[in-house]
């Protein structure tokens, strides 16, 4: 167990796009955050007058989309950082 975590330290210290990777989806993931926050607003706005249930049923799949839409920005960055990972282990010869 120690040698495991002595050999991810050192391949965690010698890439820094293990951590860029994990960045860039984090950031892109509170993006369409805001993103989604705004056009739900907009929308809403633009269907005042509407019964509740309404605005409910049009923003239901405009939120199911951008949710969608961040799962797989975290999956694409959790294999970005796991194929970064497996290339300095392999340089390595760990």
């Amino acid at each position: 167990m120690k040698a495991f975590i002595l050999n991810f330290a050192k391949v965690i210290e010698h890439n820094a796009k293990i951590y860029a990777s994990i960045i860039v989806g984090l950031v892109a993931c509170l993006l369409l955050l805001v993103g989604e926050a705004v056009h739900v607003q907009v929308l809403v706005e633009s269907m005042t007058g509407q019964n509740h249930q309404a605005i409910a049923q049009a923003v239901e799949p405009l939120t199911m989309r951008y949710s969608l839409t961040r799962y797989a920005l975290m999956a694409l960055a959790m294999v970005w950082s796991i194929s970064e990972y497996k290339k300095t282990k392999k340089k390595f010869g760990l």
